[in-house]
């Protein structure tokens, strides 16, 4: 069985609604647009150069450039150096639901069904992260204030990252809890928002190897017999 990721599917979902906003305000370039991770050393550095450079140009236009960070080194995000948006993960505690641990079974293309191992799901997960904003004015506040207010719900849904828009059946529940506030040396402010996303499968299940075939309706014209 493959090791679960759904952490990381959440990360990079909340990663991404945040990082929306922040390119359509102006506040940074899409990274997406620079390949600065290209296997060939002299484009990737280029392109790192390039990236720099339009940064630059935001902080002269706006008077600065907002950061983003979620994945990354410890000592990546643990800088307070405002203006930044640092997301922290916290953890997963056991939810309110059960699952029903039924053995399932999955439609195939070919007609036959693939059985569902659910034995091992017990109970869903609630899982809890933080929304760190580092500022040194009032002015960079509230503009980080109104980028997560734009992209995360104090209590709603959000697509996950794989997902073009909301779906009617499967998207990410987030419900704000609380926050903290800070104040550190040369006027540097730092707000702490802390989320809920409940009843999350933290292990998927897993497919049971073989195929089980489809039912066949009997008939009398199945068993070619002749009644008179």
């Amino acid at each position: 069985m493959a090791l679960p990721i759904t952490q990381q599917l959440i990360e990079r979902s909340i990663f991404k609604a945040i990082k929306e906003i922040i390119v359509k305000e102006g506040y940074f370039p899409d990274v997406d647009n620079y390949s600065i991770d290209n296997p060939e050393p002299a484009i990737a550095e280029s392109e790192q150069k390039r990236l720099k450079h339009d940064v630059k140009i935001i902080a002269a236009e706006k008077g600065y450039a907002v950061e983003l960070f979620s994945n990354g080194t410890q000592e990546d995000r643990g800088q307070i150096k405002p203006p930044r948006i640092v997301i922290e993960s916290e953890s997963f505690l056991p939810g309110e639901l059960g699952i029903d641990t039924t053995k399932t079974f999955e439609k195939k293309e070919n007609g036959n069904y693939k059985a569902i191992d659910n034995s091992f799901l017990t109970q869903l997960s609630d899982y809890y992260f933080y929304i760190r904003l580092i500022s040194n004015s009032v002015e960079q506040e509230r503009v980080l204030n109104s980028i997560i207010i734009s992209s995360i719900p104090r209590r709603g849904y959000l697509k996950w990252a794989d997902q073009a828009i909301l779906n009617p059946h499967s998207n990410i529940m987030i419900q704000y809890l609380s926050h903290t506030e800070t104040n550190w040396d040369q006027g540097i402010k730092e707000k702490s928002f802390r989320y809920e996303i409940k009843d999350i499968m933290e292990i998927g299940p897993k497919e049971i190897p073989g195929e089980i075939p489809a039912i066949k309706n009997l008939s009398i014209n199945d068993l070619e017999i002749e009644i008179k």
